[in-house]
């Protein structure tokens, strides 16, 4: 019991977030199939089945009956689900809480939120092993207090994490679970920070097309990632400089050679350009040549933290960001896929952007 109220006070202490549709929004733990019984109060009691998705009736919370709502599912098939309490707010469905429950076993999750009694919800059970059969017993049940929840809940809280899409594994708590399901989320993470979309750390970054002059605004990794850490860069991987050797360039250029960027399938991992020193002014960086239709990735970290991901960048197109001094800026470059791997590209690092078009 004393470990399980520990996870609690956890559970009590963490932030609520607010994101999007399918995505975690508040305190959500998993507890293990060993320690689980059902609800004996409920909102809901349901035997589902159907094909590939069920859903209970819409219920709505009590605020006199406390701020903790425990789901449970008892999977009567041999199949692995996803189980999903879902807040419903008209058309809007977020998900606050998912665990994954396996083929002939049961499960149960602790959600906490100071609004939870006045929300209304329903559980969803998905077959995520084939699509094919759900059939089960759910329950929903509402509590004061954690001590209100039966003695056999108590344990480490755990969550299976299996089978989880990232999209949705990467909004879950980083801060109430197990080490191995933090370092789970954390990776999910990387592949949505490193993904398609640029972002900066600061604002103080811009993509550059230097054929046409477009300036385009790069959002911020707060806008994007609200509540998440910025990524610490680990990649040591130096970047072929080939022939012909680095051009000498001007005064201005930090970095003005040829090279060939990689594809890697490790969404953080990049083949390293160049570290230099900040002056406190405006760099640039770009591929001023390369092959025709390919697209390259520029990634740029400060003192080992990454503050700004660039992906799909086209030949001449260019990022300029802002340094500050006494703090080291590394440019990293990959391929974007494998079709644009393995050629020449010439790269060029500079103070003065201007001189090429920025």
């Amino acid at each position: 019991m004393r470990r399980f109220l520990s996870v609690a006070l956890a559970l009590v202490m963490s932030l609520c977030v607010s994101v999007p549709a399918f995505a975690v929004d508040s305190s959500f733990a998993a507890v293990p199939a060993e320690g689980t019984v059902m609800p004996p109060t409920r909102l809901i009691t349901k035997v589902l089945n159907q094909t590939n998705t069920a859903d209970t009736a819409r219920v709505t919370a009590q605020p006199e009956n406390g701020s903790y709502l425990r789901f449970y599912y008892r999977n009567d098939t041999e199949y692995k689900c996803t189980v999903y309490l879902l807040k419903v707010d008209g058309s809007r469905q977020t998900v606050v809480g998912a665990m994954s429950v396996a083929g002939n076993s049961q499960g149960q999750g602790i959600f906490f939120s100071v609004n939870a009694g006045s929300g209304t919800y329903k559980i969803r059970v998905e077959n995520t092993e084939n699509g094919g059969l759900v059939n089960g017993l759910t329950s929903l049940a509402q509590y004061h207090s954690l001590l209100d929840m039966e003695a056999s809940s108590a344990g480490a809280v755990s969550p299976d994490l299996s089978g989880m899409p990232d999209s949705q594994l990467a909004y879950m708590d980083v801060y109430t679970v197990s080490p191995e399901a933090q370092q789970a989320i954390l990776n999910a993470r990387a592949k949505i920070i490193y993904g398609n979309q640029a972002w900066t750390a600061d604002g103080n970054a811009s993509v550059v097309n230097l054929e046409t002059g477009e300036v385009m605004r790069v959002p911020t990794f707060e806008e994007l990632f609200p509540g998440w850490d910025l990524p610490k860069v680990e990649a040591t991987n130096q970047i072929d400089a080939g022939y012909p050797p680095c051009s000498s360039g001007s005064a201005s250029d930090i970095f003005n050679c040829n090279v060939k960027p990689q594809f890697f399938h490790n969404t953080e991992s990049w083949g390293k350009v160049v570290t230099f020193n900040g002056t406190g002014g405006k760099v640039g960086t770009f591929a001023n040549s390369g092959p025709v239709d390919a697209r390259y990735n520029l990634s740029v970290t400060k003192n080992g933290e990454g503050i700004g991901w660039y992906p799909q960048m086209a030949v001449r197109e260019g990022v300029q960001f802002d340094t500050s001094t006494y703090f080291a800026y590394t440019v990293y470059a990959s391929a974007s896929d494998e079709n644009s791997a393995d050629e020449w590209y010439r790269m060029i690092v500079t103070e003065d952007f201007q001189k090429y078009g920025f």
